[in-house]
């Protein structure tokens, strides 16, 4: 079926299928691990972009995104923002896209997001520093498959509970509503996309986890955004890969020993627009541990263009 583009060139879209994976990477402390997963699970093979949080410059070892992209092929290309940097420990994380060479990123900007403005005790134990972390979704305009996605790449915050995060997911639907190609020119239909770790935390099965999650959620499925990933039981668990960098490192490899497990819901993808959700789950790779890899879940999704 043929659809006509703003100037009126007629531009095939429907059936065309968009694959995602959204990851965060815990810093890729498990460098190695981290890229025979990427090198052996198909999803990352058969996607389009892969969306990463916690992103690494690498400092001597290379950029973790230049790796992964090295690593599924040399057209693949990359991009990155940072998200939080740590001036005493010279280190810093971020939100990054891995991308094959046919999508085409047409324009590229970081958002901040709104901080929160104290910390509760318990957030601080678990704060590296001790101060409120900076937080912020990466937003690009891509043309891919004769349409154009605006992803948004984010990171929230795991502190200031679930109106602090509506907040911060509300700036972002609104500065994806703004974007905009950098030639102002658009191509075919347009897909949005929000991804990545929102930090809904609580336990996935507790109604009241669940509840928070929709309310925190709802600034952008008020908005027509739909929740791809909705399926998918947890995507997190405090007890998976321990970061020796975690304030509370010592007493969650404690509870690890004891063979603790508190599994989250807190990563998302949402999409809004002429698109079908075709296929969502968790990524495999034959007996890969991805808790041994990263405290988070890698998830891949494939849209249709209806």
């Amino acid at each position: 079926m043929a659809h006509a583009t703003e100037f009126g060139a007629p531009t095939e879209t429907a059936g065309a299928t968009i694959g995602l994976v959204c990851y965060n990477v815990q810093r890729a402390i498990h460098r190695d691990a981290l890229r025979r997963l990427v090198a052996t699970a198909p999803a990352f093979a058969a996607a389009d972009l892969v969306a990463i949080q916690e992103a690494v410059p690498g400092h001597g070892t290379g950029h973790i995104l230049a790796d992964l992209a090295g690593v599924l092929s040399p057209a693949h290309r990359w991009t990155y923002a940072p998200v939080m940097r740590y001036p005493d420990a010279g280190k810093e994380y971020g939100n990054g896209l891995i991308h094959r060479d046919e999508a085409v990123v047409r324009a590229s900007t970081s958002v901040r997001l709104p901080p929160v403005t104290r910390l509760r005790w318990w957030e601080r134990a678990k704060t590296e520093g001790g101060a409120p972390d900076t937080k912020a979704a990466l937003l690009q305009v891509i043309s891919l498959h004769a349409a154009t996605v605006r992803l948004a790449t984010v990171h929230l915050d795991f502190a200031g509970g679930w109106t602090h995060r509506h907040a911060q997911l509300s700036r972002v639907v609104a500065a994806l509503d703004d974007l905009a190609p950098a030639d102002g020119t658009p191509c075919g239909r347009t897909v949005d996309i929000i991804c990545g770790d929102f930090n809904t935390v609580g336990h996935h099965r507790l109604p009241g986890s669940r509840r928070a999650t929709r309310r925190a959620l709802a600034a952008a499925t008020d908005r027509g955004f739909r929740d791809a990933t909705a399926a998918i039981g947890f995507t997190s668990d405090l007890f998976g890969s321990i970061d020796p960098a975690d304030p509370s490192a010592a007493w969650l490899r404690r509870g690890l020993r004891l063979g603790l497990r508190f599994r989250q819901k807190t990563d998302h993808v949402l999409v809004r627009g002429p698109v079908a959700v075709t296929a969502a789950g968790v990524v495999t790779a034959n007996d890969a541990d991805l808790l041994a890899i990263s405290d988070h879940l890698p998830l891949h999704v494939t849209l249709t263009l209806t």
